[in-house]
């Protein structure tokens, strides 16, 4: 048997009271992994079969007890790392002259420990606001960060508020000259990697499959493949994400106290490869979305004004979503690029272009389930899709810059 099918569960608190490592994987009900570009620490949860209640009547539930908690093994890797304990649950319970059931462990990343509200202040650009705090606070390794570049040096007060959110409203301001009009997202992901990176730099990434495109095989041969898709579900947003703000009326007031405004279309925070579309018809002219921004006064709040503008579209660059479940892959987490090479129905296509291609890792979750089988689903998304040339709406679509 490949190593890819071997993997372990390693689930032990710091000091030595709970220790489920080398326990059967069918010992567990559930362990889901989760991760997610718009929750910034990632979480577990662990549903452990406990037909004689020892941990509610010998244990309890310590709050804040920390955990090493992974999934993998040593060729392919892992994923998890320092988990803390934050919530317990017991069910699933039968009747018994003592307690028998299922207990739910509920943990978050352990660095949610060592979030305190801090009053301090910065004269640099964000870029390295951002590098401080992950290196210094959080002690996350270089290698680890991935951080974009932002435009603009000034003054930068965290006021009495913890990291996290921190990070997050400085991701929303965030703004880079070579790349003016796209957003920015701040989370740490379940390999540990603190990313704050922009919608480009996200999709420039190199795929963690280069070269090994995720594939939809029914043959034998694929359905033994690490690189097959089992299940998946195509889940594209459209007017319901996007309608308002199709297009958006800005207003600011000057320095000199005029009102001034202007007008920002969805097409511009996109992304695209040169080659795929917004899959709306250009043609059309849609109604506006009013928006506010503070007065303008220095060329750095101009910058903050355009961050504020981008960070609204967060959700909308990423609106094309598709649903997967694979083999478990610990290589595989929130941030990461894959490849998916999808078949065409028609002969003269070979390939469905459009779902092939570079897709971004949304959220991604890792389970065990009540059978001991280890998968991943993930939500992939992209900015953009590809149109085929004989699509009769070909030149209609908007393009994107």
């Amino acid at each position: 048997m490949e190593s890819r099918f071997l993997y372990e569960f390693v689930f032990e608190s710091t000091p030595d009271i709970i220790n489920f490592t080398g326990k059967p994987l069918k010992n567990y009900t559930k362990v889901l992994f989760y991760d997610s570009l718009f929750e910034f620490f990632p979480t577990l949860e662990v549903n452990f079969t406990d037909p004689h209640g020892v941990i509610p009547d010998q244990t309890n539930f310590i709050q804040d007890l920390e955990f090493k908690a992974k999934l993998g093994n040593a060729q392919d890797g892992y994923i998890g790392g320092q988990y803390i304990w934050f919530q317990h649950e017991f069910n699933d319970v039968t009747i018994e002259e003592f307690f028998s059931g299922s207990n739910i462990f509920l943990l978050s990343h352990a660095l949610v420990d060592k979030e305190k509200e801090q009053n301090r202040s910065w004269n640099d650009t964000i870029k390295n606001v951002i590098t401080d705090i992950a290196t210094n606070d959080y002690s996350i390794p270089v290698v680890d960060q991935k951080i974009s570049n932002t435009t603009g040096m000034d003054y930068w007060y965290q006021s009495g508020i913890k990291n996290s959110l921190w990070i997050q409203e400085l991701s929303d301001i965030s703004y880079d000259a070579s790349r003016p009009k796209k957003p920015y997202y701040a989370f740490i992901n379940l390999l540990n990697e603190f990313y704050f990176m922009s919608l480009s730099d996200l999709f420039l990434q190199e795929p963690v499959n280069l070269g090994d495109p995720y594939v939809i095989d029914q043959s034998q041969s694929g359905i033994d493949s690490p690189y097959s898709i089992k299940d998946y579900l195509i889940q594209n947003g459209g007017m319901d994400i996007n309608f308002n703000l199709y297009q958006l009326k800005n207003y600011h007031t000057t320095s000199s106290g005029s009102s001034s405004s202007e007008i920002f279309k969805i097409q511009d925070f996109l992304y695209s490869n040169g080659i795929d579309k917004l899959l709306l018809r250009s043609a059309y002219d849609r109604p506006g979305t009013i928006n506010y921004t503070n007065i303008i006064e220095t060329t750095q709040d101009k910058y903050n004004k355009q961050g504020l503008i981008n960070s609204i579209y967060r959700d909308s660059a990423l609106s094309y979503r598709m649903g997967i479940t694979i083999p478990f892959n610990p290589k595989v987490a929130s941030g990461k690029i894959i490849e998916l090479k999808t078949s065409s129905a028609f002969e003269s296509k070979a390939m469905a272009k459009e779902y092939s291609g570079k897709w971004l890792v949304l959220n991604s979750m890792h389970h065990i389930n009540d059978d001991g089988i280890v998968f991943s689903r993930l939500t992939l998304a992209k900015s953009t899709m590809y149109v085929d040339n004989i699509h009769p709406l070909k030149n209609d679509f908007t393009t994107v810059a």
